[in-house]
């Protein structure tokens, strides 16, 4: 294994810590960055109307995320080039999956897939986990695009740039998808991707395809 892989390897390990507690302080609320934007378009965002108004997309050879009872079913779309890394899986952490072709800057490209329960579902989740993730990264670059649907469950997308603990400049989206419990809360999946080139092309269509081919069942 040469240095620059090695390293870029380091780096990945490192990444899925700014992850983890994103939204595991329930007190946190939605610092002031962007506020006016984030309620201007949360204002018109649609609401969950059941699985058929927003049915999931039809991928085939789907990689089904570690769950636990009571939790509900998530998965994610097989993209050539991306392979499991597993060194970091715990009980937050369900999934990091790396490209080591695209490897810019000793980092590889990844994704991390986190589940979590959650006191509150929808808007209030979304706003207690950016207030979390700007917490952890200390970053104000994080913007929100409008609250969309993912298999009929509210979900929205942030992005954000940050500099990771070996001072590489990154660029991240995380699509939180919100699915309520029928004893109340929520189960929260987070898909965050990141890389230091988010100028290749093959990188962007595999975000692309992982966001849109994100499933959640209850």
């Amino acid at each position: 294994m040469t240095r620059r892989t090695r390293g870029a390897w380091l780096v990945i390990a490192a990444a899925p810590l700014v992850l983890v507690a994103c939204g595991s302080d329930d007190s946190s609320t939605a610092a002031p960055t962007s506020t006016t934007s984030e309620q201007s378009t949360s204002a018109a965002a649609p609401t969950r109307s059941g699985a058929d108004a927003h049915p999931c997309a039809d991928v085939s050879d789907a990689i089904e995320v570690t769950h636990k009872p009571g939790e509900a079913r998530f998965a994610v779309p097989k993209i050539d080039g991306w392979e499991r890394f597993s060194q970091m899986d715990s009980d937050i952490v369900r999934l990091i999956m790396v490209n080591r072709s695209l490897i810019a800057d000793e980092f590889a490209p990844n994704f991390t897939i986190t589940v979590e329960k959650s006191p509150t579902t929808g808007q209030s989740e979304f706003d207690r986990q950016a207030a979390g993730l700007r917490r952890v990264v200390k970053t104000d670059t994080i913007t929100r695009e409008p609250v969309s649907s993912t298999c009929g469950f509210d979900s929205q997308v942030f992005d954000y740039t940050m500099t990771s603990q070996n001072g590489v400049d990154l660029d991240a989206s995380v699509l939180v998808v919100s699915v309520p419990n029928e004893s109340g809360g929520g189960t929260t999946a987070s898909v965050t991707m990141q890389t230091s080139d988010p100028s290749n092309t093959e990188y962007q269509a595999a975000k692309k395809t992982l966001f849109t081919g994100f499933s959640a069942r209850p």
